[in-house]
């Protein structure tokens, strides 16, 4: 990767392979190589035209890597992957989306609770505290007389819990609905009673930051096929 263009605690870090420069006007059919219900959500209700492509890889971490360079490499493999099975000889252009998010507190990483213990565990280490959300994004276009490029980045959101009951706790839990989420809790649904404060993207804490997306493409040149006017900007 070539150059790394600013990081803030709150913004976006963003890096390009093979060059920077803005690639030609380029219409493109967007793939989700993702099995997440919610960034088929967030780009569903965005309007945006895509078609979901998921593929099984290895998630384990380098635990050596800051937070957003895990987040981006795990994007960054979903990608590699594809593109080794499917990526040669497509008939039209394609833009490849993928991503990886990571809920981190105290320097640990939370992923999605292995059991109810876990999930209840995690709950009690947010209770009355900020954590970091964090989500690498992998965007790749592919298709006839494409550069082999790929564009890099991450945002984080800081989010503040109110204090938790061990009552609300095991109510939630119960609940099933942050079993496959990082961190243990999913904004969009029962969990948001427990949000206190947001620093950073709504979305990009359910696992998609669709603004950051939207400015990479347009400073690339980049437009999906179908997409209509209205629904680009968020």
């Amino acid at each position: 990767m070539s150059s790394k263009l600013g990081a803030n605690q709150t913004g976006a870090s963003f890096e390009i392979a093979d060059g920077c420069a803005k690639s030609s006007s380029q219409v493109y059919d967007l793939i989700l190589v993702s099995t997440s219900p919610r960034r088929r959500q967030i780009l569903t209700e965005a309007g945006w035209p895509f078609r979901v492509d998921p593929l099984k890889v290895s998630e384990e971490i380098d635990e050596s890597l800051d937070p957003r360079h895990m987040t981006e490499q795990l994007a960054l493999r979903k990608a590699q992957n594809w593109v080794n099975l499917k990526g040669s000889m497509l008939p039209k252009p394609i833009l490849l989306l993928t991503a990886d998010t990571l809920v981190t507190i105290d320097g640990k990483v939370l992923g999605q609770p292995q059991n109810r213990d876990q999930g209840r565990k995690h709950l009690e280490r947010l209770s009355g505290r900020t954590h970091q959300v964090v989500t690498g994004v992998c965007l790749w276009p592919l298709g006839p007389q494409a550069e082999y490029k790929f564009i890099l980045f991450s945002e984080v959101a800081l989010v503040t819990f109110q204090g938790l009951s061990d009552d609300e706790i095991d109510s939630y839990v119960d609940s099933g609905e942050g079993m496959d989420k990082a961190g243990g809790y999913g904004i969009q649904g029962l969990g948001s009673q427990f949000i206190k404060h947001l620093e950073g993207d709504y979305h990009n804490v359910m696992g998609l930051p669709l603004k950051r997306i939207e400015e990479v493409m347009h400073l690339q040149g980049w437009s999906l096929e179908g997409l209509k006017s209205k629904a680009t900007h968020l």
